[in-house]
């Protein structure tokens, strides 16, 4: 869940330092990183990392170890 500059991945709120949010080939990205070399590493390995809207709606989260794609329970929507 992201809602202002929070975001949330497994229960857990992301503890970064920057996000930036770019558009690429229709996509629009969003990437959470850390100023400390040091943990640059473990915060990749076990944290969302970056967050993607495709040209076609679709919406993706990634690390440096998995891909996914998020989708909507269709019983939670209203029409």
């Amino acid at each position: 869940m992201v809602s202002g500059s929070d975001a949330v991945f497994q229960d857990a709120a992301i503890r970064y330092d920057w996000f930036e949010v770019e558009e690429k080939s229709g996509a629009l990205c969003v990437n959470f990183g850390i100023d400390d070399p040091a943990r640059e590493d473990s915060f990749a390995r076990e944290n969302l990392v970056g967050l993607v809207i495709d040209p076609e709606g679709n919406f993706h989260g990634f690390n440096t170890r998995f891909g996914c794609t998020f989708v909507r329970n269709q019983a939670s929507t209203s029409d």
